[in-house]
């Protein structure tokens, strides 16, 4: 089980999503309901942008582990690239309600919790506290330049888009 969870995670770390999803079928196939494996392929599923399956897999986990605060920011992404901002804020919410296992994960919540509420200067305080923790977190990046562009501070905006893509 371990094996092929751990290369798993490996081949999702390498964006090998293909023989990431693989060996976590295979882990689960020893092991069904694994939740710490589920969770991984529902990140990977995410990853590729498959939003039903990582949906359907993290919602899996939350039904049994219901102060998960990872799983809940994750879903709350999904959300959010499902068009349902309705249900991505309450996810961010949960998300920093719970905590998170990593503080500029956790930072990265409250600044979406922040933003989901027009929140603008929040959010970008909190984006600023997780890029502090870890300044190549691209997707802060993303996040901080949508709240400096609804606050009309457009060479910030551009200046964060451009770390994005780097």
């Amino acid at each position: 089980l371990d094996g092929y969870k751990n290369r798993g995670m490996a081949y999702a770390g390498k964006t090998d999503w293909a023989h990431a999803i693989t060996d976590f079928g295979k882990a689960l196939e020893l092991k069904p309901g694994d939740l710490d494996v589920v969770f991984e392929r529902g990140k990977v599923y995410y990853a590729q942008e498959d939003y039903e399956h990582a949906l359907t897999d993290l919602s899996d986990v939350l039904l049994q582990r219901v102060n998960f605060g990872d799983a809940y920011l994750v879903r709350g992404l999904v959300y959010k690239e499902m068009d349902n901002s309705t249900r991505a804020a309450i996810d961010y919410a949960d998300a920093v309600r719970y905590g998170s296992t990593d503080p500029a994960i956790a930072a990265y919540a409250s600044g979406m919790a922040s933003a989901s509420k027009d929140n603008w200067d929040d959010a970008i305080s909190n984006y600023n506290r997780a890029l502090q923790l870890n300044p190549d977190y691209y997707d802060v990046y993303l996040s901080r330049a949508d709240a400096y562009y609804v606050k009309m501070s457009y060479g910030s905006a551009l200046a964060d888009l451009e770390k994005a893509i780097r």
